[in-house]
């Protein structure tokens, strides 16, 4: 009899880790992950509010373009851009401009925007400048934490076009390669939710059944003790 207890024992442990790596494993994350203990963010700036959005520009000499990253000066940035040595060519100086602004266009159908668009520039002798062939611009813009499932687009005179987006986590910021500038914005399904849950694994029946396991299974070993008292 106590050989028995001692089974069901271990076995309400390992049904309850199962029910924890279940949890942890498929559940949504109800907030950004924390980096150091603590994910710092300021309260994101809306266009047309108070205090507004920031804006940035940094100058580079005309010749051979660094490695450079020009940023807003929100908690975390609102917008980035990261150029690699070489992105952009000329002579003359390179001013790379970030700036908010309302959307160019309409959202893509279904699409709702998340904050505010961008635009991001290269300018030289008073010209737009593109970046150089196989040297893209990558492009960080945070989203207002509405939604962990955003698609970062770019507006480039040809209507939106979706870019390749990854979530960075800390701060709803989000990463995504550009071969040109021009406006960049984030976009969400307009239907709401964080990203869709049709077609996925049954979470709350699986978590259910596992729950059921841990119940069974210290009750008998309850039972098994008290037999063994008497």
């Amino acid at each position: 009899m106590p050989g028995a207890a001692r089974r069901l024992g271990w076995g309400a442990v390992a049904a309850s880790a199962i029910v924890l790596a279940v949890l942890w494993r498929l559940l949504p994350a109800a907030s950004p992950p924390l980096y150091d203990g603590l994910c710092v963010q300021d309260p994101y700036r809306l266009l047309d509010h108070s205090p507004p959005p920031a804006s940035a520009t940094m100058t580079y000499p005309g010749g051979s373009f660094p490695t450079a990253e020009v940023l807003t000066s929100e908690t975390p940035s609102q917008a980035q851009i990261l150029m690699m040595a070489g992105t952009f060519s000329s002579t003359s100086p390179i001013t790379v401009s970030i700036t908010p602004e309302s959307p160019p266009a309409p959202a893509p159908s279904g699409l709702v925007q998340d904050g505010n668009a961008y635009r991001i520039t290269a300018t030289s002798a008073g010209q737009d400048v593109q970046p150089q062939p196989q040297m893209p611009v990558t492009v960080v813009l945070r989203g207002t934490g509405a939604s962990s499932a955003l698609t970062m687009y770019v507006h480039s005179g040809g209507g939106w076009q979706p870019l390749r987006t990854f979530n960075l986590g800390c701060g709803s910021t989000f990463e995504a390669v550009s071969t040109k500038t021009g406006d960049f914005g984030l976009f969400r399904s307009a239907a709401g939710g964080s990203g869709g849950s049709g077609g996925g694994v049954p979470v709350a029946a699986i978590v259910g059944v596992l729950a059921v396991l841990v119940i069974v299974a210290t009750l008998g070993l309850a039972r098994l003790n008290v037999r063994r008292r008497r």
